[in-house]
C-alpha cells in the first residue's frame, strides 16, 4: 500500500489511469501496451525501492526503452537493416517481427485502430480552485499558518502629539491537507482492455470531472454562507465589496453567465469571458440566477494531488446505478468490471466575504 501511495504522488492523473488499467491485464499484454510503466509496476510489487524519486527515474527509464523499441519497429518497417544491427549490438533483445498490415494495401494495423472506439469524452471542467490560482489566489501548503490582512490598510495624517493607530495581520486560519473529495466509478473491462489513448482520455475526463465538481460544490457552499443576502444590482455589489475590486472576479453558473450577455456586455458567455471588465468564471456548481463577486487574491487555496486506485475483485454498492434500485452489491470479478476510486485533496479559505448578486431570469 505504501508503494502505491508514493506512485500516486509521482504519477500524473493520466499515467495513474494507464497504470491502473495495466494492472488488470496479463503481464505480457501490459508490458507491450504500456512499456514505459513496466519499471513502475516493479516498484508497486515491492521489487524495487519505493520513493518519489525512484518512481520518476523508473518512468524515465521505461520511456527511454519504449522509445528505443519504437525506433526499432520503424527501422524494421522501413527495411533499415543498419539500424536493426546497431540496436542488436547495443544489447536490445527483441525479435524483429514484421508489422501486421491490412490485406492488400500495406497499411499498418494496431489494436487502437479497431472499430468500435470513438472518443466522445465529456468536456472537462476546471475546478474553481484552479481558475482562482490563475487570477492570483495564493496557493498555500496545508497545515501552515498564514499571515493575513482582511482589508487594505491606510495610514492617517498625524497631528502633533496625536496617538498613532496600529494594525496587525491575522493568523486565524490554516488550510487543511486532509479534506478529500472522492467517487467510485465502475467500467466494463471490455472497454478498458482496448487501453488506447481514446479510452484513457474518456476515463480521465470522467474521473477529473467527478473530483472537480465535488471541490466546486464545497467552494460554492462556503461562498453562499459567507455572502449572505444577495444584492439587486451590480452597482450595489460594488458598493458592498470590502475588498480591492481591481483583483475581483465574478463566479456564476454557465446559464447565469449566458443571461448576462447584452449589447453592452458582449464579452461574457456560458464559457466565461468578462463582465463589467472583470473576469467571469463558469462553475457548474453555482446556483442559477446568482453571481458572486469575490477577490481572487484574498482567497487562499490548496490544490492538492489527485489519487487513482483500482479494484477488479471487490463487491461494491453503486447508489447511482439505475438498474439496481435495491442497492445490491456489484461483484466486479463475476461481472468482469473494474472500479476506479478518484480522490482529490483540496481546500479553500475566504479571507474576505464575497458579495452575491441576483440576476433576473
Amino acid at each position: 500500500m505504501q508503494n502505491h501511495e508514493i506512485i500516486a504522488k509521482a504519477l500524473s492523473t493520466t499515467d495513474q489511469i494507464r497504470f491502473a488499467i495495466s494492472a488488470g491485464m496479463p503481464q505480457e499484454a501490459a508490458a507491450e501496451k504500456y512499456m514505459d510503466l513496466r519499471y513502475v509496476r516493479q516498484i508497486a510489487e515491492g521489487r524495487r525501492d519505493a520513493t518519489v524519486d525512484a518512481v520518476q527515474r523508473a518512468i524515465n527509464d521505461g520511456r527511454s526503452k519504449a522509445a528505443e523499441v519504437k525506433a526499432l519497429a520503424a527501422a524494421v518497417q522501413a527495411g533499415d537493416n543498419s539500424t536493426l544491427e546497431a540496436y542488436t549490438k547495443t544489447g536490445v533483445i527483441k525479435a524483429a517481427v514484421a508489422p501486421i498490415t491490412a490485406a492488400g494495401n500495406g497499411v499498418l494495423v494496431y489494436p487502437g485502430q479497431q472499430a468500435g472506439i470513438t472518443t466522445l469524452a465529456p468536456q472537462v471542467s476546471r475546478s474553481l480552485i484552479a481558475m482562482l490560482k490563475d487570477y492570483g489566489a495564493p496557493a498555500l501548503p496545508p497545515q501552515t499558518r498564514a499571515l493575513t490582512q482582511p482589508a487594505n490598510l491606510s495610514a492617517v495624517e498625524l497631528p502633533e502629539g496625536a496617538p498613532v493607530p496600529g494594525a496587525a495581520p491575522g493568523t486565524d486560519f490554516v488550510l487543511s491537507g486532509i479534506r478529500r473529495f472522492g467517487l467510485l466509478v465502475v467500467f466494463n473491462n471490455e472497454l478498458l482492455h482496448f487501453g488506447g489513448d481514446e479510452v484513457i482520455a474518456f476515463v480521465e475526463a470522467v474521473l477529473n470531472n467527478a473530483a472537480n465538481n465535488a471541490v466546486d460544490t464545497a467552494a460554492i457552499n462556503a461562498m453562499v454562507a459567507a455572502a449572505g443576502e444577495a444584492k439587486d444590482s451590480v452597482n450595489a455589489a460594488f458598493d458592498a465589496a470590502q475588498f480591492d475590486l481591481r483583483t475581483a472576479v465574478w463566479v456564476g453558473s454557465p446559464d447565469t453567465l449566458g443571461k448576462l450577455r447584452s449589447a453592452q456586455e458582449r464579452d461574457v458567455s456560458p464559457r466565461g469571458g468578462s463582465y463589467y471588465g472583470l473576469p467571469a468564471l463558469p462553475v457548474l456548481a453555482a446556483p442559477s440566477n446568482t453571481l458572486f463577486l469575490m477577490d481572487a487574491t484574498r482567497t487562499a487555496v490548496y490544490d492538492g494531488p489527485t489519487e487513482i486506485l483500482r479494484s477488479d475483485d471487490a463487491s461494491v454498492v453503486l447508489d447511482s446505478d439505475p438498474a439496481s434500485s435495491a442497492l445490491k452489491p456489484t461483484n466486479l470479478f463475476s461481472e468482469n468490471k473494474t472500479a476506479f476510486r478518484v480522490s482529490k485533496y483540496a481546500d479553500l479559505h475566504l479571507m474576505t466575504a464575497p458579495v452575491a448578486v441576483s440576476v433576473s431570469a
